[in-house]
């Protein structure tokens, strides 16, 4: 997932707002609470983000391009 957005993981849990991390913490954001049903809380701990902002950026209503990311849990 990270290749697919050009950001390296230090970068995603940074304080960053360039678009591609912003975009990539949204698919991450999207695919812990609405797929996976980790809290949002669980993961804004680990993007580094405050709870507010991970339900803000799922609560758009519309997801996010993620369809061809292969999830390898």
């Amino acid at each position: 997932m990270y290749e697919r957005y050009n950001v390296s993981i230090g970068e995603l849990r940074s304080e960053g707002r360039r678009k591609a991390v912003v975009q990539a913490r949204q698919a991450i954001s999207w695919i812990g609470v609405r797929e996976l049903g980790y809290s949002g809380a669980d993961v804004a701990r680990y993007l580094g983000v405050t709870n507010s902002c991970v339900m803000r950026m799922i609560s758009t209503g519309k997801k996010p391009d993620i369809d061809d990311i292969n999830l390898e849990l």
